[in-house]
């Protein structure tokens, strides 16, 4: 129950960002080219900052397994979200191709990371990493 709190917590931050960006956006205080140059830092230095920053860390024998575990989860995961999409999206939909993809892949590495390292912090990004990295083989 307490991951759930903390969770909630972390989803609120988040939501309280979005709703001031987007406040910030209606109003004028953030125009197009702001909240561009504001995603292009976001997405270009903060995650993959976030993720380096994860990794320094001493050698530990338990992260190395955890890591081969997690890795191992994501291609099951993928996978099965493939057969997922072939078993219950029809081929009569006009966009099957992209219905079936978008069961398989989210839009993890955006909000996904930043809510990994506020919820488990550190050894939950190195995790998450990994499961992004295997997103970006099948993807």
């Amino acid at each position: 129950m307490e991951l759930a709190g903390v969770t909630a917590k972390a989803v609120l931050i988040i939501f309280i960002y979005m709703v001031v960006g987007f406040i910030s956006g209606k109003v004028g205080v953030l125009t197009k080219t702001v909240s561009d140059g504001a995603t292009k830092v976001l997405v270009s230095l903060c995650c993959p900052a976030l993720v380096l920053g994860s990794f320094f860390r001493d050698y530990d024998p338990e992260l190395v397994k955890g890591i081969f575990l997690s890795a191992a989860f994501a291609c099951a995961y993928f996978l099965i979200g493939l057969m997922f999409g072939f078993i219950f999206v029809r081929r009569q939909n006009r966009n099957c191709a992209v219905a079936r993809l978008c069961i398989v892949f989210q839009n993890y590495g955006f909000v996904g990371l930043p809510l990994t390292s506020l919820v488990f912090g550190s050894e939950g990004v190195v995790y998450g990493a990994i499961h992004l990295a295997v997103f970006q083989f099948f993807f």
